[in-house]
């Protein structure tokens, strides 16, 4: 009996050293696998900046200091909603918040960036997308000018969204500028110019503020949910819509991205605001194929997270500062 419980012990104390010995190496495993998607995802991260770098455009997290001078924008991820932070040599812009949700984030990434005042904000559209986090923003930082279409009697404005934004413009006593196709505001050396709207449509999306971000011979294209008809406008006024960055309006949505007007803007490279595993099945497959029958390269904040840039400093004679 005794050898028997002897025997028993022996086979216990067996399968404890055998159970010990696959924790080890299951952990040798799956740390060498760690290491091994790390190092996947920093060759990931050098491949894109590689291709940021062909264009002229380098992203911020490649090492360069934040006190440089020069261009930077970060397009940052509000899900599927557009927002985007402009700044040039302690100037700054921003264009759009996102849903109320993602305050947070965009007031992070502007505390982050040692963001304390925005002497531009341009309101793209009034749909919540794009300014749901605005009277947030209105009572935590300080705003120079608030720039947006004037849109009157629309049904969509009836929101609580919308009239908690429009209340705070008044609480909040922000100056408002209603732009004209043309009009130039200046973030010190980055020249913003308004191409659109070119008229007034029922269409909210339509109204949506077009700005071409200049610095340099560096150009980003904002366009808003701008649709094809806007666009087709845009073409017709004769507008230049050639750029380095383009912002693809409305989350790539099969109804906006005309492939004349990619055309025209001839982007090296574009950016879509859009939410992970959304309901409107963005970006739509066929925005997708125009972009890339034009050599686009394509970053997404669903996949990328926040996007940024950073263009290095030119000389200053470059650009007319008023």
């Amino acid at each position: 009996m005794a050898e028997k419980r002897k025997n028993k012990k022996i086979l216990l104390i067996v399968i404890a050293l055998v159970v010990v010995i696959a924790g080890v190496v299951t952990a040798v495993f799956f740390i060498g696998e760690n290491k091994k998607d790390k190092s996947d995802e920093t060759e990931t991260q050098t491949n894109w900046a590689e291709e940021l770098a062909n264009a002229g455009l380098m992203p911020k997290n490649t090492g360069v200091s934040e006190n440089e001078e020069g261009l930077k924008v970060d397009f940052i991820n509000v899900g599927q909603g557009d927002c985007a932070l402009v700044r040039c040599n302690g100037k700054n812009m921003l264009i759009d918040s996102g849903e109320a949700e993602y305050y947070e984030v965009v007031r992070n990434c502007l505390v982050n960036n040692g963001v304390e005042k925005l002497d531009y904000v341009i309101v793209s559209h009034p749909h919540s997308d794009h300014m749901g986090g605005m009277s947030n923003l209105f009572e935590d930082f300080d705003i120079g000018k608030l720039i947006m279409p004037e849109i009157k009697d629309q049904k969509e404005l009836k929101t609580d969204a919308y009239k908690s934004f429009s209340a705070s413009i008044i609480e909040n006593k922000i100056s408002c500028i209603h732009p004209t196709v043309g009009d130039e505001f200046f973030l010190d050396d980055a020249k913003i110019t308004i191409l659109g709207p070119v008229k007034k449509d029922d269409e909210i999306n339509n109204m949506s503020v077009v700005a071409m971000v200049e610095y340099g011979d560096k150009k980003f294209l904002f366009t808003g949910d701008a649709e094809k008809k806007e666009e087709k406008l845009l073409l017709e006024s004769g507008a230049d819509l050639d750029c380095d960055v383009l912002k693809v309006s409305h989350h790539g949505s099969k109804d906006s991205s005309d492939s004349e007007f990619i055309k025209a803007a001839s982007p090296e490279i574009a950016v879509i605001s859009v939410g992970k595993y959304n309901e409107y099945n963005h970006p739509n497959g066929v925005t997708l194929r125009s972009l890339y029958k034009e050599d686009v390269e394509v970053y997404r904040t669903d996949t990328d997270g926040t996007v940024s840039f950073y263009v290095e400093a030119e000389d200053k004679d470059i650009i007319c500062v008023a």
